[in-house]
């Protein structure tokens, strides 16, 4: 059954939709959303940690035996030559998998906890290459981290207690797609400038990228992006690492470039929830793994999705935010903007010179108050160069041929999501599988 819906009034229907369609049938959408990116936290049992007055917890093995590598703050060397630290650490690595590797820190001492280990990574990049879709089944994504985490080091593992296992971060995504480039750079643009209760909108360093909540908040973080540009981003990095002989790289390089994977990124807008631990806990919700992972196959047998729920939960501020807000579907300033990235030039005496791009500009004003048939004999055999240069910035022929009624046509400012189409079956292709634990592979083969 395909449950599509076209967002043609203004927010609060989108609003509305998302409410009814998706979360009235959690069940559905749990099937859609992806785990992004998973945090765990895995104590070390305490046999082998020692209890100090100050109420701290340390680390009682020999860490050097593990193969752990570690750094030092307040190096010095002593009388026999030999260097020494004040504060002995071990900084993140990366353990290796079939693709991206798996950020780990062991954590030696800890206060009113024992000391841990920490992982962190994508399951949907260790298990398939990249973080388009993937799974959304929490079990599976942590098994995964866990055994490369004993696979890389068996030693340390034996010695982690497992079951005390919990989850101290999670970002949920969810995309829709839109119907072309500009309209995407349009929505952007216009997220970034907007606000909900303690949510400010915030700079990301990117610009097709709008977040909400500080980079440091110990609750949840919003982010909507468009996936196209972060994924051609990482693929070029990966042949850049490829190219110097990069193993797991050349693998990840024949993944990423599968035109059908990378067909599917265009145009797609991802909003992502960062679920930390402590907004659990307020909630009255254990982080223990296996608590989580008992919750969600409990949830799926009432056709429930938690992950889903928790989404809805985190976004709904953002989408209130938005109800009955409008933008004009053609912005001057931007149009400006684009003209001038594109066409400014640079004089013989050095200077920057927007000459063309004004003049394109007012041709652009031109399409906006008279009828199409004036302008060609008006501009003569210059109007299709000029015509083909605004299509270079991103307008359609449509688009341009219909400038003059949507200038005459109120209904040119319009809600934001006016032109959001957003397909529940749609959010992985129908060549999608589930990916597969490489240890299960292991097994079978």
């Amino acid at each position: 059954m395909y449950a599509s819906v076209y967002v043609i009034l203004h927010i609060c229907v989108v609003y509305a939709c998302v409410h009814v369609l998706v979360f009235a049938y959690c069940s559905l959408v749990c099937m859609y959303t992806m785990i992004d990116l998973l945090e765990l936290r895995i104590p070390i049992d305490a046999s082998h940690c020692t209890s100090l007055d100050d109420g701290y917890s340390k680390f009682a093995g020999d860490v050097y035996q593990l193969g752990v590598n570690l750094a030092g703050k307040g190096l010095y060397r002593t009388d026999d030559g030999i260097v020494k630290a004040d504060i002995e650490y071990h900084a993140y690595e990366s353990l290796p998998t079939s693709f991206t590797g798996i950020a780990m820190k062991m954590f030696l001492e800890s206060r009113d906890s024992l000391p841990y280990v920490q992982i962190k990574c994508s399951p949907a990049k260790i298990m398939q290459g990249h973080n388009v879709f993937g799974s959304m089944d929490l079990e599976l994504c942590a098994d995964e981290m866990i055994q490369f985490l004993a696979l890389a080091y068996p030693e340390l593992s034996s010695m982690l207690y497992t079951q005390g296992a919990t989850v101290s971060q999670m970002d949920i995504t969810f995309s829709a797609r839109l119907p072309n480039e500009s309209t995407a750079e349009k929505v952007i643009h216009f997220l970034k400038n907007v606000s909900s209760k303690q949510r400010r909108s915030r700079f990301t360093g990117h610009s097709t990228t709008a977040g909400w909540g500080g980079a440091t908040s110990r609750l949840i973080k919003l982010k909507a992006y468009l996936k196209q540009y972060e994924f051609q981003e990482q693929l070029e990095e990966h042949i850049k690492a490829a190219q110097r002989n990069n193993i797991a790289a050349q693998r990840i390089v024949e993944v990423m470039s599968d035109p059908r994977l990378i067909e599917w990124t265009k145009c797609l807008l991802r909003w992502e929830a960062t679920i930390k631990h402590r907004w659990l806990e307020r909630k009255g919700i254990s982080v223990n793994l296996w608590d989580l992972i008992k919750l969600q196959k409990e949830a799926q047998l009432q056709d429930r999705c938690i992950l889903s729920d928790w989404w809805e939960e985190a976004t709904r501020d953002i989408f209130q935010a938005l109800e009955d807000q409008t933008m004009r579907f053609n912005d001057d300033r931007d149009v400006l903007d684009r003209l001038i990235l594109m066409y400014q030039t640079v004089t013989k005496k050095g200077n920057f010179s927007n000459a063309r791009a004004n003049h394109l500009y007012g041709f652009y004003q031109d399409l906006k108050r008279e009828e199409i048939s004036y302008l060609k004999q008006r501009y003569g055999k210059h109007y299709y160069g000029k015509f083909n240069d605004l299509m270079a910035i991103g307008f359609s022929k449509a688009q341009l041929q219909n400038l003059k009624a949507q200038q005459d046509d109120p209904t040119n400012v319009i809600p934001i999501m006016r032109f959001v189409k957003v397909d529940f079956n749609a959010q992985r292709p129908d060549w999608y599988q589930e990916p597969v634990s490489y240890f299960a592979q292991m097994k079978a083969a």
